[in-house]
């Protein structure tokens, strides 16, 4: 499919349903004898914090070097090659922006409003899977932590990827 701008081997993998990143997890589980799976909206926001506690990962005054957005990209709307802007502090790349990242959960207005404990992974059901992070595209607001947002699973967008986490025994 065409996203609508060049593909780069350095670019993030857009135009992914959430039930095809679900299937890569799958057969890089079956390929490498490891689990693999997204991450839940509980894990992604932890790791894109990084032990901050503010609205943004990085020091505001500093975005540009953190975080691919709307006025950093300039006239071309496309993601950046992966990993060229500052990490977190954890050693993450690209988690506040470049393109979204498609969650385990399934989305719900209300989940953090229920005990975590109870919906590790969200909600039981619903229409909706929760994204997570802005991307090159989004406003200043978009590549804060807590950022949260929702596509239907089959949805195929330019600016939708996904990142995986390893499930340790």
């Amino acid at each position: 499919s065409s996203p609508g701008y060049t593909v780069n081997d350095d670019f993030p993998v857009t135009m992914v349903s959430y039930n095809d990143a679900i299937a890569f997890c799958d057969w890089l589980s079956q390929y490498e004898g490891k689990t693999y799976r997204l991450p839940t909206e509980i894990e992604w926001e932890y790791c894109c914090r990084a032990g901050t506690t503010g609205s943004y990962p990085f020091p505001q005054n500093q975005k540009d070097e953190y975080v691919w957005w709307l006025e950093s990209v300039g006239d071309q709307l496309a993601p950046r090659p992966v990993g060229k802007l500052k990490s977190n502090a954890w050693g993450l790349y690209d988690m506040p922006g470049n393109v979204r990242e498609w969650c385990l959960d399934w989305y719900s207005e209300k989940a953090y409003q229920q005990d975590a404990n109870l919906f590790p992974e969200g909600p039981p059901a619903d229409e909706l899977r929760a994204v997570r992070g802005g991307c090159y595209m989004d406003l200043d607001a978009f590549s804060r932590s807590s950022h949260r947002g929702y596509l239907i699973p089959t949805a195929v967008v330019a600016n939708q990827g996904f990142r995986i986490v390893e499930v340790l025994p």
